[in-house]
């Protein structure tokens, strides 16, 4: 039987150029695994810092192992940081493979050599953690609404375009917009537009799925639906399996929260496109800051009691502004099984 050979990739976080980062390491390590014909192998990914001791996981591997291991590895760094690590190592690896380095550690005769590469992680955790340190020492600036938003969809198209790779743009283009729309359904016509977009890309469902919601819309219940984010997911991974699109799960994940989270900044601040300059954005913070204040004050308005002082189509808008602010306040979050009644905190006001 030949000897058991573990590929580990891991990067530290699940920023958007971390996340490009694993999916590198783990096409690298893949090629190489085929390369060398390793038929006894296995690869593992991780999202995690190791600047306290190796990852738990790949420990709990290699302790099920009977027999020691070979590990392979883009750099000895992706795989320990600790002095304290050396010791399970050389109990339960036989070789450690390091593609950039181009070096094989033997951990029986040759574990010192571990060192080196030790100290230069260590000191730059050290770097990292002092400018962290820093950082945190500083008064930050609260981000505007506007920065808010750009810095989302900045996100959302980084990831958009790792998916893409060039050559399904206009797909997980669609796809971010049905994400985004899903936080935001306010009526029938909203539901066709994000079941559309997932059945031109295979998935049919969502119109079915959700048919108890958009029924409650169409008899004429003024309130605004979202879609919990483990049905969007499914729906998404339906669409990518169906159009053969292979997606990293941690980089699906991480694309679906992104763009949940876009829609969701967007329904809060609105999308700036009608905004020309930060006079705009900073008057439309202080309209939400004296939301609640415009909602009491139109209640207490007889409309009927303003004939003959305003115009007609003054009462009108007076009844539509009443009515769109009653509308955003009442929102739900949408159950494929049953409808959620549960209504959406509001924006707690600023306090002087």
């Amino acid at each position: 039987m030949s000897e058991k050979v573990i590929f580990y990739a891991r990067v530290s976080t699940n920023s958007a150029e971390q996340l490009e980062s694993l999916i590198h390491q783990g096409q690298t390590l893949t090629d190489f695994m085929k390369k060398k014909n390793y038929s006894n192998s296995v690869l593992i990914k991780e999202i995690k810092s190791i600047s306290n001791g190796m990852s738990q996981t790949l420990k709990n591997t290699l302790e099920q192992e009977p027999h020691k291991v070979n590990i392979v590895v883009m750099n000895f760094d992706r795989l320990i940081r600790d002095f304290a690590d050396i010791k399970f190592l050389r109990f339960s690896v036989k070789n450690i493979i390091s593609i950039n380095e181009k070096k094989n550690i033997n951990m029986e005769s040759q574990w010192k050599e571990l060192v080196p590469y030790i100290i230069n992680s260590v000191e730059e955790i050290d770097k990292l953690k002092l400018r962290l340190k820093q950082y945190a020492g500083v008064n930050k600036r609260k981000r505007t609404p506007e920065e808010q938003v750009f810095t989302s969809k900045k996100r959302s198209l980084v990831l958009a375009g790792i998916i893409s790779k060039d050559k399904y743009n206009d797909i997980i283009d669609d796809i971010s917009k049905m994400i985004q729309k899903s936080q935001d359904l306010k009526c029938k016509n909203d539901w066709k537009h994000i079941a559309n977009i997932a059945e031109e890309h295979g998935e049919k469902s969502i119109l079915k799925d959700y048919k108890n919601a958009i029924q409650r819309q169409s008899d004429g219940e003024e309130v605004r639906f979202t879609i919990m984010k483990k049905d969007i997911y499914g729906y998404v991974k339906k669409i990518f399996n169906y159009l053969h699109i292979k997606v990293d799960d941690d980089l699906l994940n991480n694309f679906v929260n992104a763009n949940i989270t876009l829609g969701k900044k967007i329904v809060m601040y609105g999308d700036f496109d009608g905004f020309n300059n930060m006079l705009d954005i900073k008057e439309q913070e202080k309209f939400d800051e004296h939301l609640d204040d415009i909602v009491d004050i139109l209640k207490k308005i007889s409309v009927t009691n303003l004939n003959g002082v305003l115009t007609e189509n003054e009462i009108n808008k007076i009844k539509n502004i009443t009515e769109s602010i009653k509308f955003k306040n009442n929102v739900v979050v949408a159950n494929n099984e049953e409808t959620s009644n549960e209504t959406i905190p509001k924006k707690k006001k600023k306090t002087t």
